[in-house]
């Protein structure tokens, strides 16, 4: 059944199997889900462990390097700064050893149920260490490549503020650095809105990380829970720019900034919680 105009997943052969890798067309919700489930699965232990396997699966089915090594950072980062806050240390090395122990008796699992897609999974790894992949369109050093020469196109005079909202009729560059934005989401960034605009969003995002950490560590309850979400969120999606288009996808800008829109709601309800408890105070006094 056809739902897409186009083809949104890739299909190969090996030995003998056909793998089919899909969710790669929506990066950015895989790691919004399983940090949600992470950060809330106490609250609805069951129920959140089934889905928090479900979605590592969704990880596993969709044979994406970066979504494994993403899972695997929004773990550790997640143990790392729960520890913190508790101040607990001998926590954090305790969990990590824990979620290791279990990723790879998952793995051995799946290697027993779907011995040829680990096969497949493991060699996109494995293709990492061959001379070939340099000329690779899904490595990070071509991506690197593909940057540099859309970069290296642009005008002289647009490098500093970008070219702006240009279309593909007005400057055929605009096709390819699409292609290559869709693998790097910061060649987009210079292209659209120049070396500026890179910095902003680079102080942008260290300061979103910075703010979601104090909220987190000097907040309780749901606020502190959801800061934490958005803390973790955030860093993947970093992670995420340097393989997927993210927050440049041409068919929704807006809604990629969603999580800077959510992070700023809650550091201003706590602000507003905090000023009207300091009220209540007041007349009581």
């Amino acid at each position: 059944m056809h739902i897409y105009q186009s083809e949104e997943y890739s299909s190969e052969v090996f030995q003998g199997a056909e793998i089919t890798r899909t969710f790669w067309f929506m990066p950015q919700f895989l790691p919004f889900s399983i940090a949600f489930i992470l950060v809330f699965k106490e609250r609805r232990s069951f129920i959140f462990y089934v889905l928090l396997i479900v979605n590592l699966l969704a990880v596993f089915i969709s044979y994406t390097r970066s979504s494994l090594i993403n899972m695997a950072i929004i773990f550790l980062f997640y143990t790392l700064f729960t520890g913190l806050k508790k101040g607990r240390l001998e926590l954090v090395i305790k969990n990590i050893f824990i979620y290791c122990i279990l990723g790879f008796m998952g793995l051995i699992l799946l290697s027993k149920i779907f011995p040829v897609n680990t096969k497949y999974f493991i060699g996109r790894f494995t293709e990492l260490s061959e001379s070939s992949v340099t000329s690779a369109p899904n490595s990070i050093e071509f991506r690197f490549i593909m940057s540099g020469i859309i970069i290296s196109n642009m005008d002289e005079d647009k490098k500093i503020t970008g070219m702006g909202p240009v279309t593909e009729n007005q400057v055929p560059l605009v096709k390819p650095m699409r292609q290559t934005t869709a693998d790097m989401v910061w060649t987009g960034v210079i292209f659209r809105w120049g070396f500026l605009g890179f910095i902003f969003f680079i102080l942008l995002y260290i300061y979103s990380v910075i703010r979601a950490y104090y909220l987190f560590m000097k907040s309780e309850g749901v606020i502190s829970d959801l800061a934490l979400m958005f803390l973790i969120y955030i860093i993947s999606q970093i992670i995420e720019s340097f393989v997927s288009w993210t927050f440049m996808s041409h068919h929704g800008f807006a809604i990629g900034f969603w999580y800077f829109a959510m992070l700023s709601a809650l550091v201003g309800f706590k602000k507003n919680t905090e000023l009207s408890a300091e009220k209540i105070i007041k007349l009581s006094d």
